[in-house]
């Protein structure tokens, strides 16, 4: 993949890109719908999603994770804390529930129903080199 096709920024000599997206998941099935591009995602566990990047690069300078859901809730979303590779270029987002606070599948919404999916969104702004000047 070309750069041209992701959001660059440039910084104090060091360029920057940034790579959001979202996905709908399937409760304990694979992702149903994946909005955006650079990345692919994978259910890897319950309640836990792997982000691969298609870009290399030399750092994760932010990484922001949400949700929106069909129905009110109080469930929370974190970047799985030893779980980001610069190397493999991937983050992992564990979605926990409200009551324990433990790993929690996100069930499949019903669109006809609800009129909204559940989904899970992030931002990434990551460094394309560490060297000043370079990748800007």
């Amino acid at each position: 993949m070309t750069i041209r096709k992701l959001h660059r920024l440039t910084g104090p000599g060091v360029g920057y890109c940034v790579v959001a997206g979202s996905f709908v998941p399937a409760g304990a099935g694979a992702i149903v719908t994946k909005y955006g591009t650079g990345f692919s995602v994978a259910r890897i566990g319950v309640g836990r999603y792997r982000v691969t990047l298609d870009q290399p690069f030399a750092d994760f300078v932010s990484l922001v994770v949400g949700a929106q859901f069909a129905s009110a809730n109080n469930d929370g979303h974190q970047v799985t804390p030893g779980d980001i590779s610069i190397v493999n270029r991937t983050f992992e987002i564990q979605h926990l529930s409200s009551t324990d606070v433990s790993a929690t599948d996100i069930a499949a919404s019903d669109i006809a129903t609800s009129g909204t999916a559940n989904k899970v969104h992030f931002i990434a702004v990551i460094a394309l080199s560490d060297v000043p000047g370079a990748g800007v």
